[in-house]
């Protein structure tokens, strides 16, 4: 049967609850039963949303808690023979596949697979259709991620591009983006009334849970005053910059020139490192990882083979310009191999992280107060950290910065809001803070 749901859309979770109403049957002949069953299906179509809820003395239930959530794009490259010459790609269309989620500390692991669908023109004018399937892994970093912990994963195809190297090859790049919510089961009351319409989980039982947030501030004690006097300081900010990461898994089997009993070790370094921008995307880095894989043979003789596995990563970086400054850098973090039992085959995992930075334009050099003196001031400093001008250059310094000053003979007090990294706040980047940035006295009269 068919049931019309307006609003429902595939990938939206069903449930389906069909009633056997009545049975009706009457016997035809010795050997003929004919037979009607009413049946009543009920349908309910959901989907998951995020939605602040309001949390009062309503009965309990059981909900998921938001831990974190991230994006991530990844560069799926592959390299596919056609089965028949072609003249021309007319479309290549690609479906994400049994995907997966592994939650661990600070982390989520995603697998799956990328189906394509590639229709390309014969050389006899004729369109052709080949399938392909290719697996794909990525990390996310979402901090307070643990095991346990419940990861809602959505994964999409941003843009697929190709090249027809030549009648029979085909080069694909596949930008894949996926988004993951971490989430903890908990419960919680909540006020029931005339709201939205939503599909919860009530709590037959409940409990308690409490936590104790204590923090502790040291407030430096007041300088004593000595004299009148107002110390300036001037702040150099250093040029903002941008550094994103991204890391990517390279899989690939080398096959051995003889057999072997053991891996000794394998050596690996990144060259040929070249990168450029995709406007509205980030920057493709493409490269090869230089291998060398020394190997014990039957004779116990140590050999070793070269290879170079090419990689191209896609650091997200939306805001980026065709025309923008930036450096690059990549590393290998690991390389884990297996030799295979015939000891021919060695299958190698290697994680690679790219970084890529882009430097801003400079900010104005601004000047603060790091302190007043004088009979009864009394002022209220907070340690930073920042590059300064010096008799020297521009230095970076720890120093007071003056966030409050009062006191006799004080005519005028000028603020303003600037960014300052402050020393053991267990942030290292400036926040913004109002300190002073000018004093003037009432004249002396003797």
């Amino acid at each position: 049967m068919f049931i019309d749901i307006p609003g429902a859309e595939p990938g939206m979770d069903l449930q389906a609850h069909p009633i056997i109403e009545g049975i009706f049957f009457e016997l035809l002949s010795s050997t003929e039963l004919r037979q009607k069953v009413v049946i009543e299906v009920f349908v309910k179509v959901t989907e998951a949303i995020q939605e602040r809820v309001v949390i009062g003395e309503g009965p309990l239930f059981k909900i998921e808690e938001v831990i974190n959530e991230a994006d991530k794009q990844i560069l799926n490259e592959s390299t596919i023979e056609l089965e028949r010459p072609a003249i021309k790609i007319r479309e290549i269309l690609g479906e994400i596949r049994n995907v997966t989620a592994e939650v661990i500390p600070d982390k989520v692991i995603v697998q799956g697979i990328l189906h394509k669908q590639i229709f390309y023109i014969g050389t006899d004018n004729i369109e052709y259709h080949q399938g392909e399937d290719l697996p794909f892994s990525l990390f996310l970093d979402l901090p307070g991620a643990s095991t346990g912990l419940n990861a809602n994963v959505r994964v999409i195809i941003e843009k697929i591009l190709f090249d027809l190297v030549d009648e029979t090859t085909l080069h694909q790049k596949v930008i894949i983006k996926t988004h993951v919510i971490v989430t903890e089961t908990v419960q919680l009351p909540l006020e029931i009334g005339d709201f939205s319409l939503f599909k919860l989980e009530q709590v037959v039982g409940e409990g308690i849970r409490q936590i104790l947030v204590e923090r502790r501030e040291e407030v430096p004690p007041p300088i004593p005053p000595i004299v009148r006097n107002v110390v300036v300081v001037e702040v150099v900010p250093p040029a903002e910059v941008i550094t994103e990461r991204q890391q990517i898994i390279v899989e690939n089997v080398v096959k051995l020139p003889e057999k072997a009993i053991k891996i000794r070790e394998v050596r690996g370094e990144i060259r040929d490192l070249r990168a450029r921008v995709i406007p509205e995307n980030g920057v493709l880095i493409e490269g090869f990882v230089h291998k060398q894989v020394f190997f014990v043979g039957r004779d116990n003789v140590v050999r070793s083979v070269t290879e170079h596995v090419p990689f191209s990563i896609l650091v997200n970086i939306p805001e980026i310009t065709s025309d923008a400054q930036f450096t690059v850098d990549v590393q290998i973090e690991n390389i884990s191999f297996k030799l295979s039992p015939d000891g021919r085959f060695l299958r190698q995992i290697i994680v690679l992280e790219a970084e890529v930075s882009i430097e801003g334009p400079a900010p104005e050099p601004f000047q603060v107060v790091s302190d007043v003196t004088g009979p009864g001031i009394v002022t209220e400093r907070v340690l930073v950290r920042a590059p300064i001008l010096t008799e020297s250059g521009v230095e970076f310094e720890e120093f007071f910065v003056v966030t409050e000053v009062s006191g006799p003979g004080i005519r005028r007090v000028e603020t303003a809001v600037v960014m300052l990294d402050i020393v053991d706040d267990d942030n290292p980047n400036p926040v913004p803070i109002e300190v002073v940035t000018e004093v003037e006295f009432e004249p002396i009269v003797f």
